[in-house]
């Protein structure tokens, strides 16, 4: 039996909750974050390069197609209700209206960490995707926001995309 990606980050919740809190205890919140956001990072970065290559890639499937494959992987479950505005061949744009992983987080009175470990980790996980993917996400549940805003979209050019994934950041 294969875990979910939301069973997968509960568990991490569980154990990266109480640990950034002691950290933050000892180090002050905002170094104790930046710190496990920095440590995460590459983590996402490879989590994304692996996931990417496997999904919709040898079908032939475009870009938008295998985003949504990575959304349908981490909704399964029903974890996530959102809605697709938007899907081409280079880009996929759609909104998360109920987010059980933000649900969680609120639970353990921890939406900040939420955003941290789920939210925030989309950028370097869409880094690994493909060097030329950027993701402009202006809100999240997480945040406060009535719903989450996906924008993916690939550039043509890969230093015009680490251009604009630094500034979406």
């Amino acid at each position: 039996m294969t875990a979910t990606a939301f069973e997968i980050y509960k568990a991490q919740a569980d154990v990266l909750v109480p640990v950034v809190k002691a950290l933050a205890n000892e180090m002050g919140q905002e170094r104790a974050q930046r710190l496990m956001r920095d440590a995460l990072g590459d983590h996402f970065r490879s989590f994304g390069k692996a996931i990417f290559a496997e999904i919709g890639k040898d079908d032939g499937e475009h870009f938008g197609k295998r985003v949504r494959a990575l959304m349908d992987m981490f909704a399964e479950g029903d974890v996530l209700d959102y809605e697709v505005d938007e899907m081409t061949e280079e880009r996929l744009k759609f909104r998360v209206t109920r987010c059980q992983y933000a649900e969680l987080y609120k639970a353990l009175d921890a939406p900040e960490l939420g955003f941290m470990f789920v939210c925030y980790q989309d950028y370097p996980f869409t880094e690994g995707m493909d060097e030329k993917a950027v993701l402009d996400r202006p809100q999240t549940i997480m945040q406060g926001a009535s719903h989450c805003q996906f924008n993916w979209h690939v550039e043509q050019d890969a230093e015009k995309a680490a251009a604009a994934r630094k500034a979406l950041e």
